[in-house]
């Protein structure tokens, strides 16, 4: 740690330049970082290739279905008088409306597991004409109306996972930027607090700097990255807050050091080299160790979890590099006057911390029965965690789609929704001609190409001639991820 102490404070204006220019070209492409992120997830199992095997085969059978719950008045039944010729008008109207939708019923299948109540009760489920897309609020809401108008006296909701979604998002989306300002300005206030100079500044500057050289790397990364560990958005977040906290981690370490000898006496330089030689051992060692921790995930068959690996590889050792040789050079510069108003301790220990330590050696046996405790209870709240995907219960819970949702699980009908899929081969869905108000739905919920000549699976399937559907739907399809 002596020799780099001495190079950086030689080299003091190299390394400063070079730092400045990574920096400035990290400003540059760090609007560019998110643009070559892609979304969705990809497992390494062989249900997850079965699965990819079906969507290829079948379209949008293995997506989430919309679903439209019908509830008949008392005294009537899915085969009393006149409402098979309604069930049967709606499923019409759906097909010749919306040819793009695959949907299943009593009424297109007969099936009896779509039926509960004693019959008062049914489901229509349409599924999206491709793989890796979803069926929007928007289809649900004209589904709901068309089911609406087919049976009058009916109770109509409607619900899907891709509705649930957006009835539980918020009005806004935070973007990186809005995370680490708030981040930095909660950091701020604690090292304000720990320095009571404006030395709280320096380790936010560390901490920017390694920041802008993660999502450098993160850019440069992405083009090399195999097809099957894309870079998920979440990892730019990733890299931006644990970058954050790592840098100014990293920070305090070594200039409370270099602040303890200055004010034992020591020059500035000989207080850098000093603290380097004591506070740079464990910074070294911790980055490694937690550079080599994250990469760890690399080793779990989820290419979300795999891309984080990656980028940790490099977190933890950008925050590193920057604060063994900018942060010297920094300290050596502009350290001094950083360092106002100057509070001389002489070297005296806090009263606080001296006050803690003698109290938790005198009731050691307390100290780590209280610690164990909290320590437990963290514990206990972490097991009840869900890591997996959210229930659908869980996305929503005031919205529209949420009280359809409580309706279908009320009449004992989900199971009906895993166990009942489209089974019918049908010919392949011509793309819309120029001008055609043909539904298209796309939700980017899954990684991989949109398929538009995916053959078309349905309990009943509509032709390509079909007059121009009432329900005009289009959102923009999603991008191939390889």
């Amino acid at each position: 740690m002596d020799r780099l102490s001495d190079w950086v404070l030689r080299h003091r204006l190299v390394v400063g330049l070079l730092w400045l220019a990574v920096t400035v070209v990290g400003v540059l492409v760090a609007p560019s970082v998110s643009g070559a992120l892609k979304s969705g997830v990809q497992l390494n199992s062989s249900a997850y290739t079965a699965n990819q095997q079906i969507a290829k085969q079948y379209g949008g059978t293995t997506a989430n279905p919309g679903i439209v719950v019908i509830d008949l008045p008392a005294g009537k039944t899915v085969t009393s008088a006149g409402v098979p010729a309604q069930l049967q008008a709606l499923n019409t109207q759906v097909a010749s409306s919306a040819p793009g939708l695959r949907e299943t019923s009593y009424a297109s299948t007969g099936n009896q597991s779509l039926v509960s109540n004693g019959g008062r009760s049914t489901i229509l489920m349409v599924f999206p004409p491709n793989a890796n897309t979803d069926v929007p609020p928007q289809v649900l809401d004209q589904l709901a109306g068309a089911a609406k108008s087919a049976l009058p006296t009916a109770t109509v909701h409607a619900t899907g996972k891709t509705a649930l979604t957006s009835g539980s998002a918020s009005s806004g989306n935070s973007s990186v930027l809005t995370e680490l300002l708030i981040g930095a300005l909660a950091a701020l206030l604690v090292l304000a607090w720990v320095f009571s100079s404006f030395l709280a500044f320096l380790p936010l500057i560390m901490a920017i700097v390694s920041v802008l050289t993660m999502q450098l790397l993160i850019y440069a990364l992405s083009f090399v990255m195999p097809a099957s560990t894309p870079f998920n958005p979440a990892v730019q977040y990733i890299v931006a807050l644990l970058g954050l906290g790592l840098s100014i981690d990293y920070s305090l370490l070594i200039v409370n050091r270099w602040r303890e000898e200055r004010a034992a006496g020591k020059p500035n330089d000989e207080a850098i080299r000093a603290a380097m030689k004591r506070a740079g051992h464990a910074v070294w060692f911790s980055g490694l160790t937690a550079s080599l921790g994250l990469f760890a995930l690399v080793t779990v068959p989820v290419s979300l979890v795999r891309g984080i690996g990656v980028a940790g590889l490099f977190i933890p050792s950008t925050a590193t590099l920057v604060a063994l040789t900018l942060l010297p050079v920094m300290l050596s510069k502009v350290g001094p006057r950083l360092d106002w108003p100057r509070h001389n301790t002489n070297g005296e220990a806090s009263r606080f911390w001296t006050w803690w330590s003698h109290g938790v050696i005198r009731h050691r046996i307390a100290a780590a029965v209280l610690g164990l405790a909290i320590l437990g209870g963290l514990a206990g709240v972490a097991v009840t965690m869900n890591v997996a995907q959210p229930t659908a219960a869980a996305l929503a819970s005031t919205s529209t789609y949420a009280e359809g949702l409580r309706v279908l699980e009320g009449d004992g009908l989900r199971p009906a929704v895993a166990a009942c899929r489209p089974r019918s081969r049908c010919p392949p869905t011509p793309p819309p001609r120029s001008g055609s108000k043909a539904l298209t739905v796309s939700s980017p919920t899954t990684s991989g190409p949109s398929r538009s000549d995916t053959p078309s699976t349905t309990g009943r399937c509509s032709s390509s001639r079909s007059p121009p559907p009432a329900f005009s739907v289009t959102s923009t399809p999603r991008s191939p991820t390889s």
